[in-house]
């Protein structure tokens, strides 16, 4: 158990940056706590870090994550343990090793999982370009934007969502073409119905 010991000091917002920092932040937009950033592995030069949704050749992930465009799913890397969360719950494909480790797409294109020293505990698979997180999966992708290997088969991923379509309302549609005309403007009306609306603006329904 942790805590961060900032009752009472104003605190607004929770923000994880993209070096893997967890901060507080005030209504002044001044940082009140902050985690600190993970370390980094030393056995090479320092890696650029990954953002968004996508880790590049030449990045790696390390006490990080990466999420998909819709926000439903999420590779995770707390330093030991890589795993993929779907829709908020632990998903079909995760690593477990021993050591502290980081989840790398080296130069060549290889997607492993390397001890801090560099050794390599788990080559995953490559070559690619990018390692991608999408709606229900993580995708290695070539050049060409196909995938190499993804963490699960596309019929085990969940479907998107789909908005429930509007039934067309006619006298409603009448109702801005009327308010709005060749221009544009705002209206609210209040207490009242398209119909007797539409009746005010001398527009004839059936």
């Amino acid at each position: 158990m942790w805590g961060t010991s900032t009752p009472w000091l104003g605190v607004r917002r929770l923000e994880l940056r993209d070096s893997g920092e967890l901060v507080l932040i005030d209504a002044d937009g001044e940082v009140v706590w902050s985690s600190g950033i993970p370390d980094a592995p030393t056995a090479d030069a320092p890696r650029p870090v990954p953002r968004g949704s996508t880790l590049r050749r030449g990045e790696s992930l390390c006490g990080q994550s990466l999420t998909s465009a819709d926000g439903s799913t999420v590779l995770f890397h707390d330093g030991r343990v890589v795993r993929m969360i779907v829709r908020g719950r632990p998903s079909h494909w995760d690593r477990f090793p021993d050591t502290e480790n980081v989840l790398s797409l080296d130069h060549d294109g290889f997607l492993r999982l390397r001890e801090l020293n560099g050794d390599v505990l788990e080559q995953i698979s490559g070559p690619g370009v990018e390692l991608v997180v999408e709606r229900g999966a993580a995708e290695l992708r070539d050049d060409t934007g196909n995938p190499v290997w993804a963490s699960s088969p596309g019929s085990q991923r969940p479907t998107p969502v789909r908005a429930p379509e509007l039934a067309q309302d006619d006298a409603l549609a009448a109702w801005f073409t009327a308010l709005i005309g060749t221009g544009h403007c705002v209206a609210v009306a209040r207490d009242t119905t398209p119909r007797q609306v539409l009746d005010q603006l001398g527009v004839v329904t059936r």
